[in-house]
């Protein structure tokens, strides 16, 4: 009976954590101070859990990009002007900045954080062609560690779009109609051409369950068509193509994805052109294929910019649980609190062990 009671009472705790995982950036411009903030949403409804306000300065205007978070420290990473990157920890509110060396016709565009581990594109526009490079920084003081050129066409000189692959230790960018992949462990480096079709192009590209996802917008017509495309990550090809079917008449285009891991949802989102304080955040599940969507709240002199994930395949335990802390696995519950298998896998499961304790888990194959 108390196992039974205490699998009862932490199962609504995981079903409201699991709900609470993600986070958009809001900039109020109502004033000549500008106010960034983190806006904690929760992932089914859109509905705001908590607001969390920057306090650096950004010259730009603009609040951080290229988000990504460190499960290690509790921290959502962003690059911010030319050459800041905000650390900011979503528990106690704690900001910190890290500083690159700015030099002249050089700026930082992307970053990614794994592992406990910091990756930094930079660009060199000092002469033609533009230099491309991958730096590794220290988390701690900015440091560059380790600086490597990429060899790949960066086709329109803009390199942001950037996504890690625990299976191959990669990591995924993506410029114009090229993605790059470069392996952090023996600094080789392929590329994947995608098929350049008029009036069309690629706007973001994720890494989900170790697949990859690219979205692609054909303005060729009116309204504008959104594709999710799932590709072959080895040679580009198409595997899967998905239509989003949610009303984006006058809307822009789908940006700034995440991976909700608990959900198996991929997030983008999208403004609305003709009204500029609009905007959506559009949810694709991998497995299931369904669609949903919600609006962000629209308000005069607010609005919106990248959206980043705090549940990621990086915070799952990825190893099998059988040898979890060397005690007896006697059961094991879906988040709706049915019982299944102890051999369910890539999927979150809480299990329970033959001492009563209970632990969610995610068990990959």
């Amino acid at each position: 009976m108390k196992r039974k009671f205490l699998l009862t009472l932490i199962l609504p705790i995981s079903l409201l954590t699991y709900s609470q995982n993600l986070f958009v950036t809001k900039r109020d411009y109502s004033n000549p101070t500008y106010i960034h903030t983190l806006q904690k949403l929760n992932s089914t409804n859109g509905s705001v859990i908590e607001n969390i306000n920057y306090t650096s300065n950004f010259p730009g205007s603009y609040s951080p990009r290229s988000l990504s978070y460190n499960h290690s420290t509790n921290e959502i990473v962003g690059l911010s002007d030319t050459n800041i990157i905000t650390k900011k920890n979503i528990l106690n509110g704690n900001e910190s900045t890290l500083t690159l060396p700015l030099e002249s016709s050089i700026d930082y565009q992307g970053i990614v954080v794994f592992n406990n581990r910091l990756f930094v594109t930079k660009r060199d526009y000092s002469n033609s062609p533009t230099i491309h490079y991958i730096l590794e920084v220290n988390l701690n003081n900015g440091n560059i560690i380790s600086s490597q050129t990429l060899t790949s066409n960066i086709p329109t000189s803009y390199n942001r779009d950037l996504s890690f692959s625990n299976l191959t230790s990669e990591i995924f960018g993506m410029s114009g109609n090229i993605i790059y992949k470069y392996n952090i462990i023996n600094n080789s480096e392929t590329t994947l051409t995608l098929p350049i079709i008029a009036s069309s192009d690629y706007t973001d590209m994720i890494i989900a369950e170790n697949r990859l996802f690219v979205v692609k917008r054909d303005y060729s017509i009116s309204p504008t068509i959104h594709t999710l495309l799932e590709l072959d990550i080895n040679n580009g090809s198409t595997i899967n193509s998905h239509v989003y079917t949610t009303n984006l008449t006058d809307y822009d285009k789908i940006k700034s994805l995440t991976f909700l891991a608990d959900t198996h949802e991929i997030c983008g989102i999208i403004k609305d052109g003709s009204s500029p304080q609009n905007f959506k955040i559009l949810k694709y599940n991998i497995f299931s294929n369904l669609e949903n969507s919600f609006n962000l709240s629209s308000q005069s002199s607010i609005d919106y910019d990248e959206i980043v994930s705090t549940f990621n395949e990086e915070t799952l335990s990825n190893s099998s649980f059988e040898n979890i802390e060397n005690l007896k696995i006697v059961k094991a519950y879906n988040l709706l609190g049915q019982e299944i298998s102890t051999e369910t896998s890539n999927q979150i499961i809480i299990i329970q062990f033959e001492n009563g304790m209970t632990k969610k888990v995610y068990n990959q194959k």
